[in-house]
């Protein structure tokens, strides 16, 4: 039998070539009945041995085709998705409970760590994503772990009522990250892990998370380094501040969506939410009672309980923990989110919705003419404000306070992913990172795997010891050196650099108008 014992009890597990597999561990109780839309709560403790050799349900998501309701797909995913998984290569063999032999983990092996949470934009994905399971972490000596969280409308709905019950109006898929990051501290010396030794990672939106982590006191000790690929909950704000995003207009939206269900931001109409069938809870997220689609976002919030002061958090001025960093991001990180037909009249409106008043500042410096489309506008400044500026306050704060601060610029670009005509484009990196799947991003030669094999090798040498590796330039905010990755890597200076700080300039000004 393959064996360990958590805090909460003894759980089952599988034996792979030079690791051991525990799939579905739950960090939290499931948030179901009346533990619907409130914060985690801790496992209840179990008797005998959980099996856990099969990955526990992803969170409970819907996947529209052509934005037809009718031919929505709820996959084979669950409101009761609080679980974790876990990837350890530090294991021995010994006396089994039933006589013969089984093998469990190594408890004083004290392997770094690395958490990772996934992306999708808070509305998809789960930890048993082929892509995200890791084996390649714990083929190269890292105790490796990855998360299922509340999203959509069972992670994000804001009402005024959760918040006096809770003193949240929302983010309790956030708050599943906290707690399974909690969750991982205490338990992880059980799989050979260390916990003094633990990094955070994610890409988009748990890069988001992962950020908020950062600035939580309430997650002080908990981790060491963290890795941010592609974003912070700072580009998330600068969207957010005219989006469906916004707290006021979350919390509008959200009590639409109460009414939809024929229920009202009060005690009675959260218990009548909470004992209602979830897939029409999570329809109604996406779709009006006409059918149309209600396009709502979600999003992280400022709600007074996470975050502090401002809707634009602000790392330099504000609590941020003491954190090694590698952060980076894809030359072309907004092309997937543009509309290729986009019209100038499009593109013009959707400046609008982002920058407001500031709208025409940003086309007179942006503007459509014959060497650029609205289309390659537009993908140009989602790239710069929502994923590549939005992580220089920590990099520039942490390597001000004499942390370990690493960059990167990947910008390998497959014959693939250049016929697909985004680009290096969001994304695109991950698969090389987890030497996964290859194929899928046209890499899966020579060279590819050259990149593949230098991505892996300096995210786990960073997760060890906080440095990539030799070729790396330290990040100070007064060179702001990166490196740039692609067939020959090498330090580069931070690209676009004015572009950049410009973002950054109208965010930090926006938020002091308020």
């Amino acid at each position: 039998m393959i064996r360990a014992t958590t805090r909460y009890g003894m759980i089952k597990g599988k034996k792979k070539e030079g690791f051991l597999t525990f799939r579905g561990i739950p960090y939290a109780r499931p948030p179901v009945g009346d533990l619907r839309f409130r914060p985690p709560q801790d496992p209840e403790p179990w008797e005998g041995i959980r099996d856990c050799t099969s990955f526990g349900a992803p969170a409970l998501q819907l996947f529209a085709v052509n934005h037809v309701p009718q031919a929505n797909i709820l996959q084979s995913s669950s409101e009761d998705c609080l679980y974790l998984n876990v990837s350890t290569p530090a294991f021995r063999e010994c006396e089994g409970i039933s006589g013969g032999s089984d093998f469990v983990p190594d408890t004083e092996a004290k392997l770094p760590v690395y958490i990772f949470i996934h992306g999708g934009a808070y509305e998809t994905g789960g930890g048993n994503m082929p892509l995200y399971r890791g084996e390649r972490f714990a083929e190269n000596g890292i105790v490796y772990v990855n998360i299922n969280y509340r999203m959509n409308v069972m992670g994000f709905l804001s009402l005024e009522e959760f918040e006096r019950e809770s003193g949240t109006t929302g983010n309790f898929g956030v708050l599943d990250a906290l707690c399974a990051v909690r969750w991982v501290h205490e338990n992880i010396a059980a799989f050979g892990g260390d916990p003094d030794n633990i990094t955070v990672g994610g890409e988009s939106a748990g890069a988001f998370t992962t950020s908020i982590l950062m600035g939580l006191e309430s997650a002080r000790g908990l981790f060491r380094r963290c890795i941010l690929e592609s974003g912070s909950i700072l580009g998330v704000a600068r969207v957010a501040k005219y989006g469906e995003g916004h707290p006021v207009r979350m919390k509008e939206a959200s009590r639409q969506i109460a009414a939809d269900l024929g229920v009202s931001d009060s005690a009675e109409g959260v218990k009548r939410l909470r004992s209602m069938p979830a897939e029409d809870i999570i329809r109604a997220w996406f779709f009006r009672p006409d059918g149309t689609h209600r396009q709502m976002r979600s999003d992280p919030m400022l709600d007074g309980f996470l975050f502090d002061g401002d809707l634009i958090p602000n790392p330099r001025v504000q609590y941020l923990n003491d954190v090694d960093l590698l952060f980076g991001f894809n030359t072309d990180e907004g092309s997937i989110f543009a509309d290729r037909n986009m019209s100038e009249e499009a593109y013009e409106a959707e400046l609008v919705r982002i920058f407001g008043d500031r709208a025409s500042e940003i086309r007179r410096r942006y503007p459509v003419d014959p060497g650029h489309t609205p289309f390659e506008r537009m993908s140009d400044i989602i790239g710069l404000f929502s994923f590549k500026g939005a992580m220089l306050p920590y990099a520039d704060m942490l390597s001000g306070r004499g942390k370990n601060v690493y960059g990167y610029h990947f910008a390998y670009l497959t014959e693939r992913l250049r016929k697909e005509g985004f680009g290096c484009r969001h994304i695109a990196e991950l698969n090389f990172v987890f030497q996964k799947e290859l194929g899928f991003v046209g890499a899966d030669d020579e060279q590819g795997r050259k990149v593949s094999d230098f991505m892996n090798r300096a995210w786990c040498n960073f997760i060890r010891t906080g440095n990539p590796g030799p070729e790396w330039p330290r990040y100070e905010e007064k060179d702001e050196k990166l490196l740039r990755i692609d067939e020959n890597p090498q330090p580069e200076k931070l690209p676009r650099k004015d572009e950049l700080r410009y973002f950054e300039r109208i965010s930090l000004m926006e938020k002091e108008k308020r």
